[in-house]
């Protein structure tokens, strides 16, 4: 039998792996999210659908040792229009900033980079219940626990979160406060490491700055995705 030539075989060999090669698949915001993505709330006793979800967005507060990441899921009445009605829902989780992965030390103190890895990202989103955050002030000082919050912006021209709390409920009352109070994601579906869907249920009483109280429900799909990556080459 004659024998195959070694560049015919090396050839042949690359049109198999090619072949073989695993499909990248596409787990951005522009390919994911459609007209599904959306928050159907009732607000103070008024139904409001919030068809416009906006691209991931995160924030952080840094507490002593610790950093508290939140990952905010916006939603809007109106595509172009900031002015009407908006309400934010946030997921938290607080970190202690000496394990996170790309923490550094400078001066003796060691500070976050600001870049979560894929685990410690995806650690922050668990089907079922969360609790609401609260900020608790003491002597000058402010501590905020992770859990849920909830921002809505512009409902009669003012605004409600449940960042307020603290303002007019004391530390020891909060349990009592949110006993009939509910924030559970029912889906969360990791379409990659650094991507998930989200879908979740939320019901509580929410105050304005100046103390108004209003009842809020809704149910919410969401789209998130890791957008604290390191740098290339970064080195702790």
């Amino acid at each position: 039998m004659k024998k195959m030539k070694p560049s015919i075989l090396l050839l042949l060999l690359l049109f198999v792996f090619a072949g073989c090669k695993k499909e990248t698949i596409d787990v951005s915001y522009d390919a994911i999210v459609d007209s599904s993505f959306t928050c159907e709330a009732t607000i103070n006793g008024e139904y409001f659908s919030f068809p416009f979800h906006d691209r991931p967005a995160f924030s952080a507060e840094t507490y002593s040792d610790s950093i508290l990441i939140e990952a905010n899921l916006n939603f809007r009445e109106e595509a172009d229009n900031y002015l009407a009605n908006m309400l934010t829902i946030s997921i938290s989780k607080k970190f202690k900033i000496s394990e996170l992965t790309y923490s550094y030390v400078e001066y003796g103190t060691v500070h976050s980079s600001g870049d979560l890895t894929q685990e410690e990202y995806g650690s922050i989103f668990h089907k079922g219940k969360y609790p609401f955050s609260y900020t608790n002030c003491k002597y000058n000082t402010c501590v905020k626990s992770q859990g849920a919050s909830i921002y809505l912006q512009s409902y009669r021209g003012s605004i409600y979160e449940t960042d307020y709390l603290n303002n007019f409920v004391e530390a020891g009352q909060v349990g009592t406060f949110y006993q009939h109070a509910d924030f559970e994601l029912t889906s969360v579906e990791k379409l990659a490491p650094g991507a998930v869907v989200l879908e979740g249920n939320l019901k509580a009483d929410v105050y304005s700055f100046y103390g108004e109280l209003i009842p809020v429900e809704a149910h919410f799909k969401a789209y998130n995705n890791n957008i604290l990556r390191p740098p290339t080459g970064y080195q702790p």
